[in-house]
């Protein structure tokens, strides 16, 4: 699997989709956030990110409890959210900080 950005252009937010290409990550998006094609502004952009990067990028447990460290995580790397999911998924967006 690969990794898109979805960058939402004049919102100046952007959002991660695991997915096998540009089509299946916009079908995933789409499905689990249900938006629409019609709903995406002719600026927004859709990119694939190089696999080198995904060490350097990050994602965020919202749900994270400290006081059960053993049973969830706090953060961690894009390679490594890649290693623990085989499925097209939304990974993580600026949308939701």
């Amino acid at each position: 699997m690969k990794i898109f950005e979805i960058q939402w252009k004049s919102q100046d937010e952007k959002e991660w989709v695991a997915a096998n290409t540009t089509i299946e990550a916009l079908k995933v998006y789409c499905s689990i956030t249900g938006m629409d094609l019609i709903n995406f502004e002719d600026d927004d952009e859709i990119v694939e990110i190089p696999k080198e990067k995904w060490k350097e990028m990050t994602v965020f447990n919202w749900d994270y409890d400290p006081e059960n460290p053993e049973d969830n995580w706090k953060e961690k790397s894009f390679e490594q959210w890649m290693e623990e999911h085989s499925d097209p998924d939304i990974i993580a967006g600026t949308m939701y900080e």
